[in-house]
Formats: C-alpha cells, sequence, structure tokens
C-alpha cells in the first residue's frame, strides 16, 4: 500500500461497531486525518482499544505504516465529518437509521454520494454532483468531480 498523494486527505468514518474500527485505521495507516463518530457513547468510548486491536492486525498482515495522527474520535457527527473529502458509514443495516445519517450528513457535506440503491431519491440535484459506489455492505460518501450516471 502506497501513501495517499495529494487527493483525499481528510477521512470520516461513521459507526465504531464491527467494521468502523478497522476502516479507521486503515484508513489512518493509509497517511489520511482520519476522525470517527458512533452515536452510542460506550462504543466511542472503546474506540482506542478496537483501533490498537486493528493496528495489530494490519501490523502482522505487513500493511505499511504511513500514518499521519491518531484517530480523532468524536461526540457529534457535524464534528466528524467537518471537512471530510471521504466519509465511510458503518452503522447497523436499518433502513431507517441509514435514511436519518444520510439526511443529516447531505447537510454538511457540499456533495455525496451513496451507495444504496434504496436511496436513489437522495442523490443531489445538478448543483451538487455526486458519484454512486459500493464499499460492501457500507456506503462510502464523498466530494467528487461532475459525474454522469449511466
Amino acid at each position: 500500500m502506497q501513501p495517499l498523494g495529494s487527493g483525499m486527505k481528510n477521512a470520516a468514518v461513521i459507526g465504531l461497531g464491527t467494521m468502523g474500527p478497522g476502516i479507521a485505521a486503515t484508513l489512518a495507516r493509509a497517511g489520511m486525518q482520519v476522525a470517527a463518530f458512533d452515536a452510542d457513547p460506550a462504543k466511542r468510548d472503546k474506540a482506542a482499544p478496537a483501533f490498537a486491536a486493528a493496528t495489530t492486525v494490519l501490523t502482522a498482515l505487513a500493511v505499511p505504516d504511513h500514518s499521519a495522527a491518531a484517530i480523532q474520535v468524536h461526540d457529534n457527527l457535524a464534528a466528524c465529518v467537518a471537512g471530510a473529502d471521504l466519509v465511510i458509514e458503518t452503522i447497523p443495516e436499518d433502513l431507517d437509521l441509514k435514511v436519518q445519517v444520510f439526511a443529516r450528513s447531505r447537510r454538511m457535506l457540499p456533495t455525496i454520494a451513496f451507495s444504496l440503491p434504496t436511496l436513489r431519491e437522495f442523490r443531489s440535484p445538478a448543483s451538487r454532483p455526486v458519484r454512486e459506489f459500493r464499499a460492501g455492505s457500507s456506503a462510502c460518501i464523498g466530494r467528487t468531480r461532475r459525474t454522469s450516471f449511466p
């Protein structure tokens, strides 16, 4: 894995359950500044040991370490996504919850992308171009250049 170039530098991970800490640790290891958030204070409290466990696995896998800074855990969504070039959500597979998080994120980011086909109605108007892509069961939300849909 090469360190990131001059593209995306700031990532946010929403959800610190099963997948979030590993994704956050992987992004940090690639050289991104990573912010993380979970609505559950207990999961935020357990984040540091989870990041450490993920880092141990990445080290065992010989993933190069280009870390620039520690992962910052925030107690609110707005602070987490502020300035993010990439937002990855790893919240539970609950459509109502995802709609709520995506709607709140949409108001905070200049451009967004959703991976869930059930959320196509949240596509941005032409003034807010988006790119849609999948990352497993998680959605990636990122600032993008103007993109046309197939």
